[in-house]
């Protein structure tokens, strides 16, 4: 078993010992980035947008999400050739902060607008410069509070928020 087997089994175990219930997905072991689940649904409160995935090698890995996810969510879905991943979108309050990448286009920002305008939310693209999903460069500290590194994300569109920046010593690690 691998150094990185050995830090999940940790950690499941910790999240079991603290009493929270882990689902194991692990049919979708044969998928290289499968541990990335976040990046396969959009889950708000009212619904679970599943996403249609930025690159071929992790389409197959929906499917099983969309299932378990259907047990908690009323399900809606992005289709080819709009592609978004979960990893570039960026819940603050009713606000959704989605990024244009490699992995996310503006077919696939379409549709999550399409999808979550009748919820109340409102999306906002973020044009993204040197990282794959919005999620590596941009997160949320509160619902004013946003922790980016404006070397990798554009921040004009982050109008309304207070933005505290990633240290540039810390941005050599990643």
């Amino acid at each position: 078993m691998n150094s990185a087997s050995h830090q999940h089994d940790a950690y499941v175990a910790k999240l079991a010992e603290l009493g929270v219930s882990v689902t194991d997905l692990c049919e979708n072991e044969g998928h290289p980035d499968c541990s990335f689940v976040e990046d396969t649904a959009i889950v708000l409160d009212e619904i679970a947008v599943i996403c249609s995935m930025g690159v071929a090698s992790r389409r197959g890995e929906t499917a099983l999400i969309a299932g378990e996810l259907s047990k908690y969510r009323e399900l809606a879905y992005v289709s080819l050739p709009a592609t978004i991943e979960g990893g570039d979108v960026l819940r603050v309050g009713r606000r959704i902060l989605a990024g244009i990448s490699s992995r996310t286009n503006s077919e696939g920002l379409n549709e999550l607008v399409r999808i979550t305008r009748r919820l109340g939310y409102e999306v906002t693209p973020i044009r993204l410069k040197r990282s794959l999903h919005l999620k590596s460069a941009c997160t949320e500290i509160d619902d004013e509070t946003l922790f980016v590194n404006s070397d990798w994300v554009e921040t004009d569109s982050l109008t309304g928020f207070r933005l505290v920046s990633t240290p540039t010593d810390e941005t050599r690690f990643c």
